[in-house]
């Protein structure tokens, strides 16, 4: 939270982008209208009518008012998946208008120079943060951006820095194999459908008096940077625990008697450490067990909806470019 790292800095996110994607395809409209689709399909005069804020402003920033139609699909849910899809998206779909606009060649994400990542990350968390006020941090923004394991330390004074993981392939391929994500479909169920913006910016409001707490979840995240160049599992495992046990005190909907029931039957079929992603009251459980172990605790939590995945080493990149007609960006 930039509330946070800017009056109590620093802030420190350790993260890793995986190999579920949010595609976005942009193309020319040849009569002139907007035509955009999500889980909606939106056909609109001009821009400004569009429903989707996110992508309304996006395209207002980059001084578009018609004649663009944009498709978006993506591998996990849109929205209180906890896994960071909207700031995705919107790294995403930054990058299709760069291209489009000309300001950098469609090339691999490895070739962008590390000052154009930061650039995607900025301007789509300015649309999500500043524009559309949307309580969160950036480091979802600057993950997809820039890909891989990394530390995100968000100085006082503003700057940010990516440091990537410089651990072996075989410590990485370990946490990997013993890595699981569980989909708790829990958001709906709530009246006014807002529980994640609802905890945030409670957070916000109480950041101050929950200071303390927030101090130590900042180290706790450095100190599992440290250990996790030991590359021993034990370590890593005993400050994801730590971190779900500091998170669940921040808010009291953070979890409920259901996610608390689901973790402690991981727990008991094998699983070594648990967190739930995000803001909390649903999204994804991320789980580390032990591949022995990891039938077991599919069984245990049958009534889930598991999500198989990888680590990623890539950002945000474009697959497909038709001249200026056409482009699709994913991360």
């Amino acid at each position: 939270m930039p509330e946070f790292y800017l009056n109590y800095g620093p802030g420190i996110v350790v993260s890793s982008a995986i190999d579920r994607f949010v595609y976005v395809t942009l193309n020319e409209k040849f009569d002139g209208k907007v035509s955009v689709r999500y889980s909606m399909h939106e056909n609109v005069e001009k821009v400004f009518q569009l429903q989707h804020s996110l992508i309304r402003e996006m395209l207002l920033h980059y001084g578009i008012t018609n004649g663009v139609e944009i498709v978006i699909v993506s591998d996990v849910p849109a929205r209180g998946s906890g896994l960071g899809a909207s700031s995705t998206m919107l790294v995403a779909l930054c990058l299709a208008l760069e291209c489009r606009n000309g300001k950098i060649s469609p090339r691999s994400a490895y070739s962008f120079p590390e000052k154009f990542k930061t650039e995607l990350a900025e301007n789509a968390a300015k649309i999500e943060i500043e524009i559309c006020n949307s309580p969160i941090g950036k480091q979802d923004h600057y993950s997809a951006a820039f890909g891989g394991i990394n530390r995100i330390r968000f100085e006082q004074d503003g700057h940010i820095e990516v440091t990537p993981f410089g651990g072996s392939y075989e410590f990485v391929k370990e946490l990997e194999n013993q890595s699981m994500l569980f989909y708790l479909d829990m958001e709906r169920e709530y009246k006014d459908g807002h529980l994640i913006s609802w905890i945030l910016k409670d957070q916000l409001a109480e950041l101050h008096e929950k200071r303390k707490t927030h101090e130590m979840q900042r180290d706790n995240a450095t100190e599992l940077w440290e250990h996790m160049t030991y590359e021993v599992m034990e370590r890593f495992m005993d400050h994801v625990n730590e971190n779900w046990r500091l998170k669940r005190t921040v808010h009291s909907k953070i979890t409920n008697t259901a996610i608390d029931h689901c973790v402690q039957r991981a727990y008991s079929a094998g699983a070594t450490a648990a967190k739930v992603c995000g803001a909390g009251g649903g999204g994804f459980i991320y789980l580390v067990v032990p591949v022995p172990m990891q039938d077991s605790v599919r069984a245990a939590l049958s009534d889930l909806h598991e999500l198989s995945f990888g680590f990623s080493p890539k950002g945000a990149e474009v697959i497909f470019s038709e001249g200026s007609g056409s482009l699709e960006a994913v991360h």
